[in-house]
């Protein structure tokens, strides 16, 4: 970080503290403390351009969004229902090392809202969770921010308007990764979408704000330009499924996705409960 870059940032620290003085249920418990290590304020910060005032409400929102929903605290047991047909899932890292979050709405098993942003939730702070958050450095406008990024590849195949999910819950979505996930997305990939995917595109691309928009990316199987871009993105030999160009047996396995999402939570828990 730049010497400015640094000012900024404690001069956030300070705002934040005395915010949390003034509404001490900002940072009321351990989890919500931890969420606010240097490297979180500092993507706040590059959300907002550095814009302290603007940096702080953005924050102030996403910690009352936390202090509600408490994600920190989701576990699978919660979602096994939603996540039993393999409808997301971190099949491993891209070539510059950012977790992939693989969504599959063609395999969607459920309309409630409530459920759905609940799973959501949970796969997205599995593909961000840091053991080490903490201690993870603070990280500048210029520096590679490859460690704290994810890349979101939505595989379209067997989509349809019948399986899409409701408006609502689209717009939520949205609303979570743009608000309380900043300077986390590092591109989203949609393979495979239909034609008919563009009635649906052009209902929800109103709510995607400029900078999360320009990082989506739409591949075309039949498009060998297309697919060449792909492959120097993904480890197309260990990460993606034949299915959609790669060679991984694409046959989900609940069972194992299950003890994965175990052994994490039990992991988790263990971490939290030494900041209690």
């Amino acid at each position: 970080m730049t010497e400015l870059e640094l000012q900024k940032l404690r001069e956030f620290r300070g705002a934040l503290k005395r915010a949390s003085e003034e509404n001490p249920e900002l940072l009321a418990t351990p989890a919500l403390r931890r969420f606010v290590n240097d490297a979180c304020l500092a993507r706040y910060l590059r959300a907002r351009n550095w814009k302290v005032k603007k940096a702080l409400k953005m924050l102030t929102h996403t910690l009352k969004w936390r202090a509600r929903t408490r994600p920190d605290s989701i576990t699978w047991r919660d979602v096994a229902k939603e996540g039993s047909t393999g409808k997301q899932y971190v099949p491993g890292v891209d070539v510059k090392g950012r977790n992939v979050l693989v969504m599959r709405p063609g395999r969607e098993n459920s309309k409630e809202h409530a459920g759905n942003i609940r799973f959501l939730v949970y796969m997205l702070e599995k593909a961000t969770w840091r053991e080490d958050a903490p201690e993870h450095p603070p990280l500048g406008q210029a520096a590679d921010h490859s460690s704290e990024k994810l890349v979101i590849l939505i595989d379209f195949s067997g989509w349809t308007l019948s399986t899409a999910p409701p408006m609502k819950t689209s717009k939520e979505t949205l609303s979570i990764l743009q608000d309380h996930f900043p300077e986390r997305l590092a591109v989203a990939v949609c393979y495979n979408p239909p034609w008919i995917f563009a009635v649906f595109w052009k209902a929800i691309s109103p709510f995607i704000d400029p900078v999360t928009y320009r990082k989506i990316r739409f591949v075309n199987p039949k498009r060998e330009k297309e697919m060449k871009r792909m492959g120097a993105m993904f480890d197309m030999k260990n990460v993606i499924e034949s299915d959609m160009g790669g060679e991984v047996d694409p046959t989900f396995d609940l069972a194992k996705f299950a003890a994965e999402n175990n052994a994490l939570d039990a992991r988790r828990k263990e971490v939290m409960a030494l900041c209690e």
